[in-house]
């Protein structure tokens, strides 16, 4: 926890990272992990210029690699970078001012790579933009404002990957369960977001499946 008038360079440490409570400001919070899930929280006043989870092509996490900003003023967000993440990769922003997020940047998502807004500023959003995805890569937009959304820019998702727009400017028009009904044949599925999406798509699935809040 860093809080009040705090300031660093670099930030590297264990399974999790919580950064806000006053106005402190980072260069760069940088995590990594050889097991394990690793997760980032931005919050408050927290202004920081770089976000990078799984930094390294060496570097790998065994489980899934989350960052939530839900305030404050974040340069670049990128759950993973170039290592391996087994699980899921995820970006959930609330709040605050971010210019670019990316659920995978390089390296391997083992899971899905899920970027979800629901509050805040947004420039530019990567669903994934470049490495592989050996699930599904989604952007889904449910408040705030957000200026250009890309699914992918040159990354390779072996499964399917969609886009909602709750005004329809990209992508699909409406909630991540108006895609979900058009689906058949998934044995499991992975959903990360504020809990009446959470519950919406537990009505709308067809089978068991994991949930990140």
């Amino acid at each position: 926890n860093l809080g009040g008038n705090a300031s660093a360079n670099w930030i590297t440490g264990g399974s999790c990272i919580s950064y806000g409570n006053g106005s402190p400001n980072a260069d760069f919070i940088r995590k990594y992990a050889t097991s394990g899930d690793i997760a980032v929280t931005i919050s408050d006043n927290a202004s920081v210029t770089y976000v990078y989870n799984v930094f390294y092509d060496y570097e790998k996490a065994n489980g899934s690699s989350t960052i939530e900003i839900n305030g404050g003023s974040v340069n670049t967000a990128l759950a993973n970078v170039s290592g391996t993440v087994t699980e899921d990769a995820s970006v959930t922003i609330n709040g605050g001012s971010v210019q670019t997020v990316s659920a995978g940047y390089d390296g391997k998502v083992g899971g899905n790579a899920e970027v979800t807004v629901n509050g805040g500023e947004v420039t530019n959003v990567y669903a994934v933009a470049s490495g592989t995805v050996e699930q599904s890569a989604s952007v889904t937009t449910n408040g705030g404002e957000v200026g250009i959304i890309y699914a992918t820019t040159g990354g390779t998702v072996k499964g399917n990957a969609s886009v909602t727009t709750n005004d329809g400017s990209y992508g699909t028009k409406g909630f991540v369960t108006d895609v979900i009904k058009t689906l058949s044949g998934y044995d499991y599925f992975y959903t990360c977001g504020p809990e009446p999406m959470l519950k919406a798509v537990y009505n709308k699935s067809e089978t068991s499946g994991q949930f990140s809040f």
